[in-house]
């Protein structure tokens, strides 16, 4: 696990993809929406289930600014679009979702991971060896945006991914 202060926080100014945006996924998008680390037009969003992307997709957004937030019409358009790739679907279906985003997948985004039980080699294994990966524990209270989580990094990654991480 890395420990990385609120003082080595960063300001988010990466595509930010969300391969997956069930409750967890909505949380950390909420979460750094209202803490005013990112603005929408930095999101990219993709769930197989479009009704959970209807804030987005509709003619009037709930707010404004949600308009300028990007859904992608397919997981390797999303995958293509991020310089940093939070998998949030659930550990059963994340082998076909990594199989939907090989093809299109940079080798230098960074996956930050929130399937629980698939180590950093899973992910390696499907994207390539030296992908930058960070598993990421969030806590059910982060639905509710009172949670904590614990992470692990890759070797491959760096001091500014661990600051990225932690941020997210």
């Amino acid at each position: 696990m890395d420990n990385v202060g609120e003082h080595h926080k960063v300001a988010l100014h990466q595509k930010i993809g969300f391969l997956g945006y069930g409750n967890m996924g909505q949380a950390i998008v909420r979460g750094l929406i209202e803490s005013g680390q990112i603005e929408y037009n930095h999101l990219v969003l993709f769930d197989l289930d479009r009704s959970k992307l209807a804030d987005f997709e509709s003619d009037e957004p709930v707010h404004a600014r949600q308009a300028l937030a990007h859904v992608a019409d397919t997981p390797a358009d999303l995958a293509a679009q991020s310089d940093v790739l939070v998998l949030a679907t659930k550990p059963q279906d994340m082998e076909s979702a990594l199989v939907s985003i090989r093809e299109s997948f940079s080798p230098e985004t960074l996956v930050i991971s929130i399937a629980a039980g698939l180590s950093i080699a899973f992910f390696q294994q499907h994207l390539g060896e030296s992908t930058r990966v960070a598993r990421v524990m969030p806590n059910t209270p982060a639905l509710v945006g009172t949670g904590a989580a614990g992470f692990a990094l890759s070797d491959t990654c760096s001091e500014d991914d661990a600051a990225l991480v932690s941020t997210i």
